[in-house]
C-alpha cells in the first residue's frame, strides 16, 4: 500500500491495523482495504473535528465581557470557520466516497453468497454513520462561529455607536460653551461700551467746568485781599 501526503499518526494506524491478527476477516476481496481504511478515515476526521470544537469552544468561553468581545480578532475567527467550512467540505467528500463503496459491494456479484462482503459493507456503513455524525457536528460549528462573529460585529457597532454618540455630545457641550463664552464676551464688550459712554460724559462735563474752575482760582491768588461773601 502506497500513502502519499498522509500524517506519521495515520500511516502508523493503518499499518497495526493491516497487522492485526483480525484482519483476516475480511477476506481477500477486492474492498476489504476499503473497509480498514475507512475505518481509520473515520478516525482522522474525529481528531480534526474536535481540535476544531475546542478552538471554538475556546471563543465561546472568552465571552466573559464586552471588552473581551471588542478585543477579539476578527481574522482568528474568519479562520477557524474558514477551516471548519473545509473541514465539513471534506466530511461529505468521504460520506459519499463511503456511500459509493457500499454500492460497489451491494452490485457485487458475490455480496449475497460470500460472508466476507457482508463484514466489509456493515463496516463501510458504520464508517459512513459516523462520518455523517461527523459531519453534522461539523456543520453545528460552522453555526456556533457564524453566532460568534454576529455576535461580535454587533457588540463592535454597539460599542462604536455609544463612542460616536458621547462623541457627539461633547462637541454639543463644547458648542454650548462656546456659545455661552461668546454670550459673555458680548457681554463685557457692552458693559465697556457703557463705560466708554460714561467716561465719554466725565470728559465733557470737565471741559465745561474746567475754564470757569481755573478762572476763580486764578482771581483768588491774583487778589487775595478781596472781601468775603460774609461782608468782612
Amino acid at each position: 500500500m502506497l500513502c502519499f501526503d498522509v500524517p506519521a499518526d495515520l500511516q502508523e494506524s493503518i499499518g497495526k491495523e493491516l497487522l492485526a491478527e483480525d484482519v483476516a476477516q475480511y477476506g481477500q476481496g477486492p474492498f476489504s482495504l476499503h473497509a480498514i481504511l475507512m475505518l481509520r478515515v473515520v478516525e482522522s476526521f474525529d481528531k480534526a473535528v474536535w481540535s476544531w470544537r475546542d478552538v471554538v469552544r475556546d471563543l465561546e468561553k472568552t465571552r466573559a465581557s464586552d471588552d473581551a468581545l471588542e478585543k477579539r480578532s476578527f481574522e482568528h475567527m474568519h479562520e477557524t470557520a474558514r477551516h471548519v467550512i473545509h473541514c465539513s467540505e471534506m466530511l461529505e467528500t468521504a460520506i459519499s466516497v463511503a456511500g459509493g463503496l457500499v454500492k460497489e459491494v451491494r452490485g457485487s456479484p458475490s455480496y449475497q453468497s460470500d460472508h466476507t462482503c457482508l463484514t466489509i459493507v456493515k463496516d463501510l456503513e458504520l464508517s459512513v454513520s459516523l462520518l455523517t455524525s461527523l459531519r453534522n457536528r461539523s456543520q453545528a460549528l460552522e453555526k456556533r462561529l457564524e453566532n460568534e462573529i454576529n455576535l461580535a460585529s454587533q457588540v463592535f457597532v454597539d460599542s462604536s455607536f455609544q463612542k460616536h454618540a458621547l462623541l457627539t455630545r461633547s462637541i454639543q457641550a463644547l458648542h454650548l460653551n462656546a456659545r455661552h463664552d461668546g454670550l459673555v464676551t458680548n457681554r463685557i464688550a457692552e458693559l465697556a461700551h457703557r463705560d466708554g459712554e460714561i467716561m465719554k460724559g466725565i470728559s465733557i462735563l470737565g471741559m465745561v467746568f474746567l475754564p470757569g474752575t481755573f478762572v476763580s482760582v486764578s482771581l483768588k491768588l491774583r487778589d487775595p485781599i478781596l472781601p468775603s461773601m460774609n461782608g468782612h
